[in-house]
């Protein structure tokens, strides 16, 4: 009854298999339950006991065999989102067809493998049995719909797992398209003394810098080899290299078997950037910074290490600049929570900054970006919006004292129909018979509310799945027999206790109590779905927020790529040109990049960037086409 939406086809083929034995075993069971509780009310002997047990054993497995198209039914009917009451219609003549179905199974039954001569009309057979029929057919929509329910909250877990990972890439993009500007100021500031001292030392790093801005691609893995990543940093050392000549050296300590580990991209940027700008601020000395990379046991570990000044000595900034907060970010998002970022010194005697990772290589952690797309046709606000608006209590208690109303007349159109056919009407009118019937339903319509409540309290979910499994079996078993003897002293108070009219309301009462705890469950669920779309929805637009923030950013580098080679090309020629032309594509970087966050372009902003771009062109002789960036 259950659809598998596991990739492994023997997988599929074990738990449909398994769902077709507990299947099985169920209506075995309730035809077990029946039998005892025939032959309890009957006192029958052991021959009448054998007979009772070949015809429930026949009927369930009619039900058991029927269970499955009538449940391919219910969720085709389901499929496009009909009206309730448009199912409930398309329902009738399937339960007739069923009903019809049961009665003969029954009547061949009793004949052939009871022995039974049967002298009863097939009409006087069907409206004996035809509440328990209808139970039945309740009872395999109502777990239709509980396990679809259930599937449908585990897909919609899967798809928000799916899409914090999703959340995280997007937060992953916009924190490394961060850090770009947080550097690109930095070197901008640095080629402007260039332009003056050394104008070839500056043209290359201008050319450094369109190598890293074009190396910085949006939607690229999370992670690269620590191969990748030295390849990548290069042209950062190189600015470096050329900023710093004969004062700073840059050594390497890389095991071969740690170049292809995997690390976050960007990794060993900021960590650099901060020994140079705190850990060699204020020595008079040359400096050196070593970038080692090794394996200890199971994990990575990568290490910068200066002789400079140490934290302390660097007024304790150390750790707290924008690149190490982007990392530290940028690690709980790909690795969860911990500490494995840390800074240690003494004073005079530098700074390490050592990051422990688990040791992982490609193969391993092949997910990689391609995930985002398949999120993307999926409508989490569409659905929210469908599920915003839910039935109120009081409104779902009026639906429940209708449908038992409902059940109410149906119960005493059966009675009525079958005295009439057995001729046993007598003096009973209509409204006689129905007044027992009505009570009946009056009773289930004060059960109803606390199995609701009871399975809103109590689920049936691990790790107490098989206790309260049987513990609402064994509840079912009690109101089974609570409502027909309750029903009796309302009725006939004089007859005596569990003499009662019609055994069978026993086992009808014990299905009626199964089906509550699956509409219950049902609802359960329901609200749990309805709570993880909006949530899921809520998700997705941050999802849509974050990647919108990143591609922003990452819209600032095609003309930042353009404005630098222009400026590489007149370097040498213009050093006061060239330092007015930085100071002028560093305003228009530092508005392009206020404009990446949630407002984005406003007018006051497009206002500001385009007068930027136009004191850039003014200066540079080139187009900077400043809505790229928006």
């Amino acid at each position: 009854m259950s659809d598998h939406l596991d990739g492994d086809p023997a997988r599929a083929a074990e738990h449909q298999w398994r769902d077709a034995a507990l299947l099985l075993g169920a209506w075995l069971a309730f035809a077990l339950l029946e039998t005892a509780v025939a032959g309890a009310v009957s006192r029958g002997n052991g021959e009448a006991w054998r007979d009772e047990l070949r015809v429930n054993l026949a009927v369930a497995l009619y039900w058991a065999a029927a269970s499955l198209p009538i449940a391919r039914y219910h969720r085709w009917l389901r499929g496009p989102r009909r009206a309730p009451t448009l199912v409930v219609a398309a329902h009738v003549p399937s339960l007739a067809l069923a009903a019809l179905g049961a009665t003969a199974v029954t009547r061949l039954a009793w004949r052939w493998l009871a022995g039974e001569t049967l002298v009863l009309p097939f009409a006087a057979t069907l409206t004996y049995y035809v509440d328990l029929q209808i139970v039945s057919y309740v009872a395999i929509v109502a777990m239709t719909e509980l396990l679809g329910t259930h599937r449908a909250l585990i897909e919609r877990e899967r798809v928000a797992a799916r899409r914090e990972s999703l959340l995280s890439r997007a937060r992953l993009d916009f924190l490394e398209a961060q850090l770009q500007p947080h550097f690109l100021f930095n070197a901008l500031g640095a080629v402007s003394e260039l332009a003056y001292e050394n104008p070839p030392a500056a043209a290359r790093v201008l050319r450094a810098l369109v190598d890293i801005i074009r190396g910085a691609r949006p939607n690229g893995a999370a992670e690269v080899t620590v191969g990748e990543e030295l390849t990548a940093i290069e042209p950062y050392l190189d600015i470096q290299r050329l900023r710093f000549a004969d004062w700073l050296s840059i050594d390497f300590e890389v095991d071969a078997a740690a170049l292809e580990c995997l690390v976050p991209r960007f990794v060993l940027q900021p960590l650099v950037e901060n020994a140079i700008r705190h850990g060699l601020t204020g020595r008079t000395a040359p400096g050196s910074i070593s970038i080692a990379a090794r394996l200890e046991q199971d994990a990575l570990v990568l290490r910068v290490t200066d002789n400079g000044v140490g934290l302390k000595a660097s007024r304790g900034t150390a750790g707290y600049g924008i690149g190490l907060t982007n990392l530290r970010e940028r690690l709980a998002l790909l690795y969860g929570n911990g500490d494995r970022l840390r800074l240690a010194s003494e004073p005079g005697s530098g700074t390490v900054a050592e990051l422990r990772l688990d040791r992982r290589v490609r193969a391993r952690a092949a997910s990689g970006s391609d995930e985002r797309t398949t999120l993307e046709m999926d409508q989490p606000d569409v659905v929210a919006t469908r599920n915003a608006t839910s039935p109120s209590a009081r409104q779902r208690m009026l639906a429940i004292a209708m449908i038992w109303f409902g059940c109410g007349l149906l119960w005493s159109q059966q009675s009525f129909a079958y005295l009439a056919v057995r001729g046993r009407l007598g003096t009973a009118s209509w409204g006689s018979v129905a007044r027992n019937d009505m009570s009946s339903a009056l009773i289930w319509l004060a059960i109803t509310p606390l199995v609701f409540v009871a399975t809103s309290r109590w689920p049936i979910r691990r790790p107490w799945i098989a206790v309260r499994i049987g513990l609402y079996a064994l509840v079912a078993v009690i109101l089974a027999v609570v409502h027909p003897l309750l029903l009796q002293r309302v009725t006939n108070p004089e007859s005596p206790v569990w003499t009662l009219a019609y055994p069978g309301g026993v086992v009808v009462a014990f299905a009626i109590v199964v089906v509550l705890v699956a509409i219950g469950h049902r609802r359960q669920l329901a609200d749990w779905l309805r709570t993880r779309e909006l949530a899921d929805a809520m998700l997705g637009a941050e999802v849509r927020s974050a990647r919108a923030r990143a591609e922003r950013l990452h819209g600032v580098s095609p003309p930042l790529v353009r404005a630098l080679e222009r400026i590489a090309e007149i370097v040498q020629l213009e050093p006061r040109r060239t330092e007015e032309l930085l100071a002028r594509v560093a305003d228009y970087l530092r508005v392009a990049i206020e404009s990446s966050d949630e407002l984005g372009v406003t007018p006051e902003r497009e206002r500001v960037l385009s007068y930027c771009v136009a004191r850039v062109e003014e200066s540079g002789g080139f187009v900077l086409q400043p809505h790229a960036s928006a």
